[in-house]
């Protein structure tokens, strides 16, 4: 006898009726009947191969992926891609411990959903009947259709007589949002943002948290990633064995994968999954490294990275062909490509920022991989000789006691025309470092620069207990023996006091972010800049490419602030504050640079009055309280 289960197409029994002669829909139900007894019974033959197929699909996720997508999808042939063991091994981790916290990040048209928030948890019912599933979606619409179809899969004839679960979907279980089986299993649906009051589980699965036009709402991400790292790690029953899954595409660098990896703490596993290869962002996670002697080596050790070698390799090309993908590329434009194709928020070229601007390239087009800054042996070797040089310093300490994240940058404007950028600091510091750091690369650079080093702009509002604080130093350096804080040693604060005073520029400015970013630009985009290579400037470049979709954009404001009096964009007449000329007459200091130091004034094309009393307020300070020996 050919045994035959539904996932076999066979329909030789019913050829011979004749769909229009009496009573033949009896006729085909009865033979229908008489079909499914006969499946029943075949599957209960050990030696039958479509009983192998059926313990293979319990078994294995992939498995039953291809058998159960005709049952879901009957008018969409299923086209296999390596990227679906990729996910469905991953998958089946999770489901056997191995991994608590997984990532995925695909592009759209790639079944995610159908594999994870459709498939999967009828799998794992098969297995783990009475595991409790959390499923969240940023719209519970999404939510509920994959619930639904993972119930209306469970109720099938196909599911029942295939796998004869011992367990059923309780009779009081109606509704398609929720529902239970009598095995004590759930399937609660529910949407990113909503309350979770009262419902927990053995594992929550978030398929897409942020939609595409909600990635570019500061709220919306902000709630996503609230209800990411609150309402879902609190609704686990056993906080340490419970496992979340989160599955989507990139939408902004602040998304929740963006706030989920920068959190370490949680060690998320990620698998990144960009249509196109880019080596230098190749995936790799825990299942790459499992021991030979590991029970589960064999079956997931191939699966823990991506198998593509040469970058440009397309995911998916039995689906998504190379025309296929062209066409996304000229329909979405670089940076709707990059986040949901490439799974990177960014254009490979940046968006505003192009990273040709700034590199030393081999070629002329640019990628991540091809980073390659210039030499700071160039500038520090003798050939070149520094002509003038700022520091800018982005902080975030207007009334504020706690850490946050500081960029300090030294733009360095050479003979050769060239202004250099050399990255210093991008990093989370408490106050009283972000001070001492300050004072120190002054006296670090001021030493290598000479009177080439200006001083530092720092902008008034974010940076004001900073200039308050460098102002106060400078005042108590001459006379105050001892170091003024804990954090500073005695051979640091020496080196203070024997060392020029820091000049500060202060400036005010009503410009937003990117209006900042877009005066400079012509600058940048003429190539006039040049990024040299430190220890923190791949992720202060990556910063620059991201923006304005960077997750922090303190790197943006520190270039712009830095090269701004190179690249013609600072307005209005530099005058010293009274503030400060009132703290250089206390301490009698005469290597000020006045003439553009303090503080930014109005443009004064219209204002002469006020041109007037400034060119006379410079005037005076020039001729009576200096002598004229301004700098070092």
């Amino acid at each position: 006898m050919n045994t035959r289960l539904s996932f076999s197409s066979n329909n030789s029994c019913l050829a011979t009726i004749n769909p229009f002669a009496p009573g033949a829909a009896e006729s085909a139900r009865a033979q229908a009947e008489l079909e499914r007894r006969r499946r029943i019974e075949d599957s209960q033959n050990n030696e039958s191969e479509e009983y192998r197929a059926v313990l293979r699909a319990k078994e294995s996720l992939a498995e039953f992926v291809k058998v159960a997508w005709p049952i879901l999808e009957p008018d969409t042939p299923l086209v296999w891609g390596w990227h679906m063991d990729v996910m469905c091994a991953h998958l089946e981790a999770v489901t056997f411990g191995l991994i608590r916290r997984l990532i995925i990040n695909v592009p759209p048209g790639h079944s995610k959903s159908l594999l994870t928030s459709v498939l999967w948890p009828a799998w794992m019912w098969l297995r783990s009947p009475g595991c409790r599933i959390l499923c969240a979606s940023y719209g519970l619409d999404l939510a509920i259709r994959d619930a639904t179809k993972t119930k209306d899969l469970i109720l099938d004839d196909w599911y029942q007589t295939t796998f004869r679960p011992e367990w059923k979907i309780r009779s009081d279980s109606k509704a398609k949002q929720n529902y239970q089986n009598t095995a004590r299993g759930s399937r609660k649906s529910m949407s990113v943002g909503a309350g979770t009051t009262g419902n927990r589980g053995n594992g929550v699965i978030i398929d897409d948290p942020l939609s595409i036009m909600n990635g570019f709402s500061e709220a919306k991400r902000h709630e996503a990633r609230t209800w990411l790292f609150q309402a879902a790690q609190n609704r686990l029953a056993d906080p340490r064995v419970g496992w979340i899954v989160m599955i989507m595409q990139r939408v902004h660098a602040e998304d929740p994968t963006g706030a989920a990896l920068e959190k370490l703490i949680d060690k998320w596993e990620l698998v990144c999954l960009p249509s196109e290869f880019e080596p230098a962002r190749a995936f790799r996670t825990l299942l790459a490294d499992l021991p030979p002697e590991h029970p589960y080596y064999e079956r997931f050790q191939k699966w823990g990275t991506d198998p593509r070698k040469e970058a440009g390799t397309l995911l998916f090309p039995e689906f998504f062909t190379k025309e296929v993908i062209d066409g996304q590329k000229e329909a979405l434009q670089a940076l709707a490509y990059a986040g949901q194709h490439q799974q990177r928020p960014t254009p490979a070229a940046g968006n505003i920022f192009q990273g040709e601007m700034f590199l030393e390239l081999q070629k002329s087009d640019y990628d991540e991989t091809n980073f390659k800054f210039w030499d700071p042996k160039r500038i520090f070797d003798g050939n070149l000789k520094i002509v003038e040089a700022y520091f800018a310093w982005d902080t975030a300490m207007k009334d504020k006691t706690t850490n946050d994240f500081t960029a300090g940058l030294l733009a360095m404007l050479a003979d050769d025309g060239y202004v250099y950028l050399y990255p210093i600091c991008f990093q989370r510091m408490e106050v009283p470092d972000v001070e001492k750091r300050v004072a120190l690369e002054w006296v670090k650079w001021k030493n290598i620069l000479g009177k080439a080093l200006k001083g530092a702009r720092i902008e008034e509002g974010a940076g004001t207990a900073l200039i308050q604080y460098i102002r106060r130093l400078m005042v108590s350096r001459r006379s105050q023996v001892n170091p003024p804080a804990p954090n500073y040693s005695q051979e640091d604060w020496d080196t203070i006091r024997n060392s020029p005073p820091l000049n500060v520029f202060p400036f005010t400015t009503s410009q937003k972010k990117i209006e900042k970013a877009y005066e400079v630009l012509p600058f940048c985009a003429a190539r006039s800049c040049r990024l040299l290579d430190t220890p923190i400037s791949g992720a202060w470049l990556t910063n620059l490419l991201a923006f304005p979709l960077a997750g922090k954009d303190d790197p943006v404001d520190a270039t712009v602030n830095a090269i701004g009096p190179f690249a013609g964009v600072v307005k209005g007449l530099f005058v010293m504050s009274k503030e400060d000329l009132d703290a250089a007459t206390e301490t009698d200091e005469t290597d000020v640079d006045v003439s553009v130091y303090a503080q930014e004034s109005p443009v004064l094309d219209s204002q002469q009055a006020e041109s007037e009393e400034i060119g006379a307020l410079v005037e005076n300070a020039l001729a009576g309280l200096f002598d004229g020996a301004f700098g070092d």
